[in-house]
């Protein structure tokens, strides 16, 4: 099983992407475990709850201001798909899903130079996107994976 993760941006901050654990968090205005805090007087102590059962997120509204799924009212529990976007007060939280666990991958190879062996394991080319324009052909393994931001621009 992988990880499930949000992007939360909240006016004045930049954006934060936060895993959702197994049995969910409280988003809201006052820390609690696991919690996703927001800053901001029109977010209530505890504006919704994010519950995680296996790969499934649902978003249940815990204010009287109300939480907006796509911009419509949560009237009832929702399961979240990626892409949703939850607007709790001035913050949004888009949520990205799930991230499948890395695999586990084999050491570098015995002769890499000094300095390069990071850049050839096989879990380093998977994960650090290249700079632009920069060829990683020799890279072994699969092309890098988008950021949360490549992610949740191409949505629709």
């Amino acid at each position: 099983m992988g990880e499930i993760f949000v992007l939360v941006r909240e006016p004045g901050a930049g954006p934060k992407r936060v895993p959702i654990p197994e049995g969910g968090v409280v988003v809201g205005r006052v820390a609690s475990p696991n919690g996703i805090v927001l800053s901001g007087n029109a977010v209530s102590r505890e504006h919704c709850k994010l519950d995680r059962k296996g790969d499934t997120v649902t978003v249940t509204n815990l204010s009287k201001t109300g939480t907006l799924r796509n911009g419509q009212a949560l009237a009832a529990p929702a399961t979240l798909t990626v892409g949703d976007t939850l607007k709790v007060a001035d913050a949004e939280i888009v949520f990205l899903g799930l991230y499948a666990a890395p695999a586990q991958s084999a050491a570098p190879p015995a002769a890499a130079p000094a300095g390069m062996a990071k850049l050839l394991h096989p879990e380093h080319a998977q994960t650090a996107p290249a700079p632009a324009g920069e060829d990683t052909s020799w890279i072994p393994g699969p092309p890098p994976k988008e950021t949360d931001e490549q992610r949740v621009a191409r949505l629709p």
